[in-house]
């Protein structure tokens, strides 16, 4: 009975994802959330990994939408995507002289197909400006489900992991849990500090920016927090002309107030643990100083095979001597040691290329003086993938920065948007031609008429 019930759910959202791609998108983001309670709750979950589940259910919806689409080969077909392909090529080759042949497979395969997936869905799910913010309304969503039920764990068994330890939130970590939920703070952000937002919309997106602010500081993940105080920053600055200035002080006194009352108000079992996490082993200092320590280390070796590394996964072994998870907490620190420079030099051209898109399709808002909505869906874009990267910075590996990646290819959705629209906006050569045919039209046409 269960398997057929599995079989007619599995049905209903391949229809609904073929009919509403992003609904598919929304399942992997939240992947470990839902993976975590089905496989304590069903044990075909423990044979069958969700996670590839919803991989192969956006696989077909991008599969389908690009067909229905016309297929926009021009935006699939970009540097980005050729350099991502020759990094997860350098991945798994640099698997065949790991030291961690386990992890570093797992790693490099996993980056070379459901990162992949990841980082191209939203160039082929979103095609205009109403795809593109419903793709944001779902990073909103997913953030909101994490805030709840973060929020909730303390007082359910099945979540209660998430108060009791900083080692497991279901099948995510805290850690990955609060950058997803930062992610949908910075969406709401924006909206809370847009100029063009309605009232309504702002007044929702702050409370929605305090639900997720008690959501990330009950999973005690200071990067998270502190990366979002600083993508705030930079948003005010970078939109400056776009803000409102009648509400950003309300919005900045808001976010005080409930950080206040996150830390003074929450319940005991909360507030327990994250003065434990906060005050005493996980000291920011000490995590601090845990990281320099591998940052050194890893510079350290890096000299004993510059040119194409350790291999993939190789610093656990060569560091804890472990074939298991484990690496420098450093994206580009993680590629100079075990894909060597060959690595390094093509994950920071990747890096550097989408912050590039992210200038360009911001100068084409003002070049071509379009809406300030795509103003803002611009720079929300912008916004997540420098949070996120921040994260690649300090914390996973390169396949746990999924998510930096769906982002990198939001920025690059956007910019094939304002591109388009950028092209289709006639030169003054081409007005200057068209008022010439109108002209000549309307006198051809005068002569027809009668006196």
């Amino acid at each position: 009975m269960l398997i057929v019930l599995i079989v007619v759910a599995v049905i209903i959202l391949v229809i609904a994802t073929l009919k509403y791609p992003p609904i598919g998108l929304a399942l992997f983001l939240t992947a470990g959330l839902i993976k975590g309670i089905l496989m304590l709750e069903f044990g075909f979950f423990r044979v069958v990994d969700y996670t590839v589940l919803c991989a192969v259910l956006v696989l077909v919806a991008m599969a389908y939408s690009f067909v229905k689409s016309g297929g926009w080969m021009r935006d699939i077909l970009s540097i980005p995507l050729v350099i991502y392909l020759l990094l997860a090529t350098i991945l798994l080759v640099a698997t065949t002289y790991t030291s961690a042949p386990n992890y570093g497979l797992e790693k490099s395969s996993r980056f070379a197909t459901l990162g992949l997936i990841a980082f191209l869905a939203p160039v082929v799910f979103a095609h205009s400006v109403k795809e593109v913010k419903l793709m944001m309304w779902i990073l909103l969503a997913v953030g909101i489900l994490l805030s709840i039920v973060t929020i909730i764990a303390p007082h359910e068994v099945v979540l209660r992991v998430a108060a009791e330890t900083r080692g497991g939130f279901l099948e995510a970590g805290p850690l990955t849990t609060a950058t997803q939920i930062g992610t949908a703070a910075v969406v709401a952000f924006m909206f809370a500090i847009m100029t063009h937002t309605s009232k309504s919309l702002r007044i929702a997106s702050l409370a929605l920016i305090a639900l997720m602010m008690v959501g990330i500081i009950i999973t005690a993940s200071r990067g998270p927090l502190i990366g979002l105080g600083f993508t705030w920053l930079v948003a005010i600055f970078i939109c400056r002309k776009g803000v409102s200035k009648a509400w950003l002080p309300f919005v900045a006194g808001a976010i005080v107030v409930s950080l206040v009352v996150s830390f003074t108000k929450l319940p005991e079992i909360v507030t327990a643990r994250v003065a434990t996490v906060w005050k005493s082993g996980y000291h920011m200092k000490e995590a601090a100083y845990a990281r320099m320590e591998m940052f050194i280390w890893t510079v350290r070796r890096f000299p004993e095979r510059p040119i194409l590394g350790h291999g993939t996964g190789a610093f656990a072994i060569d560091r804890g001597g472990q074939d298991v998870r484990a690496y420098p907490h450093n994206i580009i620190l993680e590629s100079l040691y075990e894909q060597g420079l060959v690595g390094a030099v093509i994950v920071g051209a990747f890096l550097l290329l989408i912050f590039r898109r992210w200038r360009q399709a911001s100068r084409f808002v003002y070049l071509y003086e379009l809406d300030i909505g795509i103003f803002q869906i611009v720079h929300i874009a912008g916004l997540l993938f420098l949070f996120l990267f921040m994260q690649a910075m300090k914390s996973f590996d390169i396949n746990g920065n999924r998510l930096m990646f769906f982002s990198a290819g939001l920025v690059l959705a956007v910019f094939n948007l304002v591109r388009r629209m950028a092209e289709e906006i006639p030169s003054e050569g081409e007005l200057a031609v068209e008022d010439n045919q109108r002209v000549e039209g309307f006198e051809f046409q005068d002569t027809l008429l009668p006196y």
